[in-house]
């Protein structure tokens, strides 16, 4: 399933935080960027939101 994830405050690795909006195609992020357009996709309002692309949980044991 792909995703769109719409108008949620984006907390990029590096660079200031922004309203904007993330693509997600086959399970990966495909786009971050203020204001994606897409087809097919189930979009999600992130409005009030936060969003952390690309976090990786490292702890494992």
């Amino acid at each position: 399933m792909d995703l769109l994830l719409k108008a949620g405050t984006v907390y990029p690795i590096t660079g200031a935080p922004f309203k904007g909006d993330i693509l997600i195609r086959n399970g990966k992020i495909q786009q971050v960027a203020e204001n994606i357009h897409a087809e097919n996709v189930e979009v999600i309002d992130a409005t009030g939101k936060y969003i952390f692309p690309g976090f990786v949980d490292a702890h494992s044991h």
